[in-house]
């Protein structure tokens, strides 16, 4: 721990993991600090939790807010999917991702994608930077102040597509969608009508906070609980099912609200 703290800012580092190497950033408090001092990659268990609940083993993981790579090129080297399209849309991750594929010789099984995914009304969004925690990128939903003082960040343009675009060709069956974007979670669905109606297995960051602040909370669990979605699994307590209703977000919304994480992750059935 002492020798990620004392590397200067933005230094590299490898991080040496039992499945893959991943190339992190030393400005990164979150993902990468995790991954280098465990050296775990970072959501490793709760992939393998999603793939030993899944009916139906994955063929094609979706994974939205992609990150540096961890959930994706675990999954591929852990043999629980066969591809993986990765999107990312921040450029220090993107380029740190498109490295971890690459020295993990798996260029031929990730597509990789340098865009916010969205509901495909805009072609670029604005996207505030967080420093110090390169996983807290978030769509820019609102000026007004927040916790994390997100109104004081400093905000690029990054390209946006929707799901339903960049997916309208693909046979969905065997796709995954994992999707960790602080908050942005119900505009993502917005833009995945073809997915949902597919009933595509869904796990997803479940941050009230997040959720709340992005004026998204009611547009997400519309979408899920509009189609053919049964069940939910607290993947924090994932012997905890819960009908796939609105009445069982609000709860967990209650729930999650008061403690000190503020979030869990759900799959979605």
């Amino acid at each position: 721990m002492a020798y990620f703290k004392t590397r200067s800012e933005r230094a590299l580092l490898i991080a040496e993991t039992d499945v893959a190497d991943f190339v992190i950033s030393t400005s990164d408090s979150a993902v990468g600090f995790s991954t280098y001092i465990n050296r775990r990659a970072f959501e490793a268990e709760k992939l393998a939790l999603v793939h030993d609940i899944l009916d139906v083993p994955a063929e094609l993981l979706l994974d939205v807010g992609a990150n540096i790579g961890t959930v994706g090129i675990s999954a591929l080297r852990s043999r629980l999917v066969n591809d993986v399209w990765a999107f990312e849309p921040e450029p220090l991750n993107f380029a740190l991702l498109s490295a971890n594929v690459s020295i993990n010789n798996l260029n031929d099984k990730v597509t990789l994608f340098n865009v916010a995914v969205s509901d495909g009304r805009h072609d670029s969004l604005a996207l505030e930077i967080a420093e110090g925690n390169l996983g807290d990128h978030r769509v820019r939903f609102t000026c007004a102040a927040g916790d994390y003082g997100e109104d004081s960040r400093r905000v690029i343009s990054v390209p946006s597509v929707s799901l339903d675009g960049v997916c309208s060709a693909i046979d969905l069956r065997g796709v995954l969608l994992w999707m960790d974007v602080q908050g942005a979670e119900g505009s993502v669905l917005a833009g995945a009508a073809r997915l949902l109606r597919a009933s595509v297995p869904i796990v997803t960051e479940f941050w009230p906070y997040g959720l709340s602040r992005a004026g998204g909370f009611d547009l997400f669990v519309s979408h899920l609980t509009s189609h053919k979605y049964r069940r939910v699994i607290d993947l924090s307590n994932p012997t905890n099912h819960y009908p796939c209703e609105a009445e069982t977000f609000k709860e967990l919304r209650r729930v999650y609200a008061a403690v000190e994480s503020g979030h869990t992750d759900l799959l979605v059935l």
